[in-house]
């Protein structure tokens, strides 16, 4: 079976992404207040005020380079908390998940963090080459979640599950004949669209295993 996991939310810690983030504004001068910018980051909002203040201190004008600064500071500071972290990026549980389920299946990634970032984590954890592929956004953040896990379709193959925290996650991986399993540690503790709700690492793996 085809099994393609979301990255940040469902097997990585939510709280890496939001520490580098909050490391990144503090680079461009401000500190975001934290409820706020934990809200932000579901829905992006955030993205604007840091294109603010790159405009400001850079001078830059161009929306496409002020995001690639954006991301080029996001990947600094994400790679720096992951290394901190060490194995405590992950949820507990996932990494023995993740072996347990490639013995017979076929792993793939699609997120829309940049591909680079979650390739070198992976790399560092040892668990890169338990995944056949990664699809990830490049540093103008030019894909969408229906994009990327397009892309492990078309050099993967037919995928029998989407395992996400989030609503598009599973959405997206229902269009193209997978059944979306929504991941409740996440950003959406229930959505309705759902094949199915887990509420454990280890009811996941039961889940899959038994289908």
């Amino acid at each position: 079976m085809h099994i393609c996991f979301d990255w940040d939310g469902t097997l990585a810690k939510f709280e890496i992404a939001y520490e580098a983030a909050m490391r990144r504004s503090k680079t461009l001068g401000q500190e975001f207040d934290s409820a706020w910018l934990k809200e932000a980051m579901k829905n992006d909002k955030h993205y604007e005020l840091n294109k603010e203040l790159i405009e400001k201190y850079t001078g830059v004008g161009d929306k496409k380079v002020q995001t690639i600064i954006m991301t080029n500071l996001f990947q600094y500071h994400y790679l720096g908390v992951a290394n901190e972290k060490k194995e405590g990026v992950l949820f507990e549980g996932v990494k023995e998940l993740i072996k347990v389920l490639s013995k017979d299946n076929v792993l793939t990634i699609a997120t829309t963090l940049r591909k680079d970032i979650v390739e070198e984590v992976l790399k560092n954890l040892g668990l890169r080459n338990f995944f056949r592929c990664v699809a990830g956004n490049n540093p103008e953040l030019s894909y969408d979640k229906q994009d990327l896990v397009d892309e492990v379709i078309e050099k993967v193959g037919k995928m029998d599950f989407m395992v996400g925290d989030k609503s598009d996650d599973v959405d997206a991986g229902r269009k193209r004949g997978g059944k979306g399993v929504l991941v409740s540690w996440g950003s959406h503790k229930f959505y309705d669209g759902a094949d199915k709700v887990v509420k454990s690492v280890k009811e996941l793996e039961e889940f899959i295993i038994n289908s």
